[in-house]
C-alpha cells in the first residue's frame, strides 16, 4: 500500500469516527431535548391542599348536614374510617403526606363538633372514631363520646297503638335500637320496663306515651306517627 493510500484509509476512518461521534451526540441531545419537554408536559405533583381536599371529598366530610334524627349506615359508617386509615398509613412519614393529613384531621374535628350541636350522634360517634385515626390516645373528645353512646343506648320509640284489652289500656311500641341497628315490636304495660326504658303513661288522647330512659332519668315522650 502507498502512502498516498495508507493516509487516504486513515482520513476516512477519522471521519467516519468523527461521524458516529457527532451522530450519537445530536441522539443524545435530542433524548435530552425530548426528556425535557416531557418533564414540562407533566402536571406538578399535588400539594398538601389538594391531597387534602381529595381525602375530605371521598370521605363525605363536605357532605351537606344530615336532618336531625338521621342514621348512618354501619357500611358508611365503615367505608369512611378504612379509607381514613388507608390513607393515613399512605402519606404519613412524609413532609407533604403529613401536612395533608393533618388538614383532614382539623376538618374531622370541625365535622365532629357540628355533628354533636346536631345531635347527630351515630355521626358523632363515628367521627370521634376518625379522630383517634389521626390523633391516637387523644382523650380530646372523650367527654363527647361517652355522650354520644349514652343517647346511642337509648331506643327510639314510635307508637304503632293503643288498644285496650280487659279494659287496660296497653302500648304497641316499635323500638329502634341504634347501637345494634335493630328494630323489635313489643307490647307493654304501664309501668313497664324494657330496652332500657319504662313506660310512663298516655300523652294527651292518645296521641302517644311518656317514657323514662332509665339510664339518665331523662323523660320524653314517643308519639303515634300521626300525631306529629
Amino acid at each position: 500500500m502507498t502512502m498516498t493510500k495508507h493516509i487516504t484509509l486513515k482520513f476516512l476512518l477519522v471521519a467516519a469516527l468523527a461521524a458516529m461521534v457527532a451522530l450519537s451526540g445530536c441522539e443524545d441531545q435530542a433524548a435530552l431535548r425530548r426528556a425535557e419537554r416531557k418533564t414540562q408536559e407533566q402536571p406538578p405533583p399535588p400539594s398538601p391542599e389538594e391531597i387534602a381536599q381529595k381525602i375530605i371529598a371521598d370521605a363525605q366530610l363536605n357532605a351537606p348536614m344530615p336532618t336531625r334524627g338521621s342514621s348512618l349506615p354501619p357500611s358508611v359508617r365503615q367505608t369512611m374510617l378504612d379509607l381514613l386509615r388507608r390513607e393515613k398509613n399512605r402519606l404519613q412519614g412524609t413532609e407533604d403526606g403529613d401536612e395533608a393529613l393533618a388538614i383532614v384531621a382539623r376538618k374531622v374535628d370541625e365535622r365532629l363538633r357540628q355533628y354533636e350541636r346536631a345531635e347527630l350522634w351515630e355521626h358523632v360517634l363515628t367521627l370521634s372514631d376518625a379522630h383517634l385515626i389521626f390523633k391516637p390516645g387523644s382523650r380530646q373528645f372523650n367527654h363527647t363520646r361517652d355522650k354520644a353512646l349514652t343517647e346511642l343506648r337509648k331506643p327510639r320509640v314510635t307508637v304503632k297503638g293503643l288498644p285496650e284489652f280487659g279494659g287496660q289500656k296497653i302500648a304497641m311500641l316499635s323500638f329502634y335500637l341504634p347501637m345494634t341497628n335493630e328494630t323489635y315490636d313489643e307490647h307493654m304495660a304501664f309501668g313497664e320496663e324494657k330496652y332500657g326504658v319504662r313506660l310512663l303513661g298516655v300523652f294527651g288522647e292518645d296521641r302517644g306515651v311518656r317514657m323514662e330512659y332509665l339510664e339518665t332519668g331523662e323523660r320524653f315522650i314517643a308519639y303515634v306517627p300521626s300525631a306529629r
